[in-house]
């Protein structure tokens, strides 16, 4: 349909790691349980970066610094 696709409370979970390979997938917005601890929690760090980096290989956006795409004013 030409749709992006948004992965919505990704988790580290072996599932979700092969929704990254979904075609249209452009955004993945991380769950919460992994964000939670992420200033003090170095594990926590590094399953963000590592899940960053993957979703980067594969063309997405981590969701925090995604720019919604802006809408023509023609339609």
């Amino acid at each position: 349909m030409g749709c992006p696709l948004i992965l919505d409370d990704f988790a580290l979970r072996t599932e979700c790691f092969a929704l990254l390979r979904l075609p249209g997938v452009h955004y993945v917005k991380l769950a919460p349980e992994i964000t939670a601890k992420m200033r003090t929690d170095k594990l926590s760090q590094a399953a963000i970066t590592a899940v960053v980096q993957m979703a980067g290989c594969s063309g997405c956006t981590p969701w925090p610094s995604a720019r919604r795409p802006r809408r023509s004013r023609n339609g």
